[in-house]
This record gives C-alpha cells, sequence and structure tokens, in this order.
C-alpha cells in the first residue's frame, strides 16, 4: 500500500512536469519551432547495473558486509559493459514560464527516450545466504555475518528496462560551436525482471515502472562546423555523464528468506558513461524544400509563358508591319488609271 502511494506520487509529478511544458510550449508564439528540431543519439557506452539493499542501523554498526557511504550494500560486483545505445529526443529549448531572458539564458530542457538494455549477472546473498534456521538469533546473526560470495547463495538476474525522461539543465553554456550543460532527469522507467536459482524463477516481475532522477553532465562539440552542407551541418560529437540517485523506488520483487520473514527491498541504480553522435534534424525541412521547390517551378513556367506571350506579340506585330510594307509597295508599283476626262486633256 505505501509503495503504490509514493508510485502514484511520483507518477503525478512526473505528469505535472509533462503538463507544465506543454503548457509552456502552447502559449508561446510557434508551437511547432518548439517541437522541430529532434534530436537522434547513437554511439558507445559504459554502464554499471548495480542492484542494492538498504542497511539498517545493527548492519551498519556490526555487519561485515560492505556498507557504502549512503547506507546500501551491493549485492553484485562491479562489471562494466560495452554497448552500442541510441535515443530520440527534441532539441533542448527554453523551460515554460522562465523564457530566454535573464536567468533562464542560462536554463534549457529537454527530452529523451532511450533505446533499450539488457543486464545479466549473479546476486550474492540475496534474499538471504543460504543457511536454514528458525532461531531468531540464529537468523540474526547470519545476516549480519553472511557466507562468503563464493559459498553462500547465488541467484542470477536478467533486467530488462527502457527509460523516458526530461532533464533541466542548469547551468547550461552554448555558443555557435560547443554547448555544456549540469542537469537533474526526471522520468519513468519501465522494466522486466527475472530471478533465477539453477532452472527455478523465484520471481519475476513484467511492465513494471520505476521512477527515475539522475545527475547529468554533457558536452558537446559541433563537427559540423567542417561540413556546411550535406548531412553533418547540425551534428555533434559528445560525451555524457549520468549517474542514477540512490533515492529509488524499490523493484517490484516479493521474496521471502529462510526463516520465513520477508526479504529486504531490492533497488537498482545505473552509471552510464557515453560518447556518440547527435544529429539535430529539422522536422519541417523536407517539407519547406519541396514548396520551396514548387514556388521554383511555378515561377519558372510564368516566365516562360509570359516569354512566350511576348513572343508571339513580337511575331504578330512583325508579320503585320511585313503585310502593310507589302501593301504600300504594291500601291507605289500599281500603274497610274486615268478617268476619260483626264484622258483628253485640256480643250
Amino acid at each position: 500500500m505505501i509503495r503504490s502511494s509514493v508510485f502514484r506520487v511520483q507518477a503525478c509529478f512526473f505528469a505535472c512536469i509533462l503538463a507544465t511544458m506543454a503548457l509552456g510550449l502552447a502559449g508561446c508564439d510557434s508551437f511547432q519551432q518548439r517541437l522541430r528540431f529532434l534530436d537522434l543519439s547513437a554511439g558507445a557506452e559504459f554502464s554499471d547495473a548495480r542492484f542494492y539493499v538498504r542497511a539498517g542501523a545493527p548492519e551498519r554498526t556490526l555487519s561485515s558486509r560492505d556498507v557504502n557511504y549512503d547506507g546500501t550494500v551491493d549485492l553484485n560486483r562491479e562489471q562494466s559493459k560495452l554497448d552500442y545505445f541510441y535515443s530520440v529526443g527534441f532539441f533542448p529549448g527554453p523551460v515554460p514560464f522562465v523564457g530566454s531572458d535573464g536567468i533562464g539564458d542560462y536554463m534549457r530542457m529537454s527530452f529523451t527516450l532511450n533505446s533499450p538494455r539488457t543486464f545479466r549477472g549473479t546476486l550474492h546473498n540475496y534474499p538471504d545466504d543460504g543457511r536454514v534456521t528458525t532461531n531468531p538469533m540464529t537468523a540474526t546473526t547470519n545476516l549480519l555475518f553472511p557466507l562468503p560470495d563464493a559459498l553462500g547463495r547465488r541467484t542470477e538476474f536478467v533486467f530488462e528496462e527502457y527509460r523516458a525522461y526530461i532533464t533541466l539543465f542548469f547551468p547550461h553554456f552554448r555558443s555557435e560551436n560547443w554547448y555544456f550543460g549540469i542537469g537533474h532527469s526526471f522520468g519513468q522507467s519501465r522494466y522486466n525482471l527475472d530471478l533465477l536459482e539453477g532452472t527455478n524463477r523465484v520471481a519475476s516481475s513484467r511492465n513494471a515502472w520505476m521512477a527515475l532522477h539522475a545527475l547529468q553532465v554533457v558536452y558537446g562539440y559541433r563537427i559540423g562546423r567542417f561540413f556546411e552542407e550535406g548531412l553533418f551541418h547540425q551534428t555533434y560529437l559528445y560525451f555524457e555523464l549520468i549517474a542514477d540517485s540512490p533515492n529509488r523506488t524499490r523493484l517490484d520483487v516479493n521474496l521471502q528468506r529462510a526463516d520465513g520473514l520477508p526479504a529486504a527491498s531490492l533497488y537498482y541504480r545505473n552509471t552510464y558513461t557515453r560518447i556518440g553522435i547527435r544529429k539535430t534534424v529539422d522536422l519541417w525541412t523536407t517539407d519547406s524544400v519541396v514548396k520551396e521547390r514548387e514556388e521554383i517551378e511555378k515561377q519558372l513556367e510564368e516566365e516562360d509563358r509570359r516569354t512566350g506571350d511576348e513572343e508571339g506579340t513580337e511575331e504578330e506585330i512583325n508579320k503585320a508591319e511585313e503585310m502593310l510594307e507589302e501593301k504600300e509597295k504594291a500601291e507605289q508599283e500599281k500603274p497610274l488609271e486615268l478617268t476619260p476626262d483626264e484622258a483628253k486633256g485640256p480643250l
């Protein structure tokens, strides 16, 4: 019940951000101008997916497990994964209701939809180290002092997710050929999770949603300056770092320990280090070119028609002048005819 309420609050918060962005865009003089630039990104990334539980006060004080600075305990080992990625989104624009004046000139907002990702690995000593006991004291001791990873319980995981989020950059600096921004990303992640022990699936979650919050740092350089015309004109080479916040919603997994008590809540976070190419596409460019081409063709046709009319008029005038000249010449060459009285001459 508590988790459901938290999810509703986070979903409402994300919906409010989207509504605010939409209203701000709708209030602009040109709605199409705000959404006409689409960002297409692709490249290589290092990702480090971490699954963890939150350590209680006894664990932070007495446990032999490695507790992180933020009071969490990692369940899987560090394993950086190199993979390709692609994403689509809208070009960072002014923040709705803030504009580009004053401090708004250093603020930008963007939207991104990432490609799906799949992670596989092993969770150690989750939901417990595998030792079965009904003694509460022994169970507590086993929790505080679990078996080494090589001897403890091993659970394989398969995790798939894709993300959609809005990033608010502040500060954001830019010039004609580069940009740099630091921002916070808020959004949602849709995921599938399977936990396996041997050939048995001990837990599964399908099409579940999880709220996102991450810190993002990005720097881009416009390599399109060397290609003033063509495909790479509005193209950037960029470096990006995205680190998920540890303050996350727990995964939708329900397991029991060997002593019959519910397992600790399972959490997930990731860190992405990316280098790639970002291409800005004008969604209205094709239509504009076609319209301009049609207008040019119409103008050429009109000019040809006018030229043809003018040539036809000149030909008619020339013909009329020739006919008039021929008529005058014929009249001059015609012999003079006298009347009978003029032929008799003077008396």
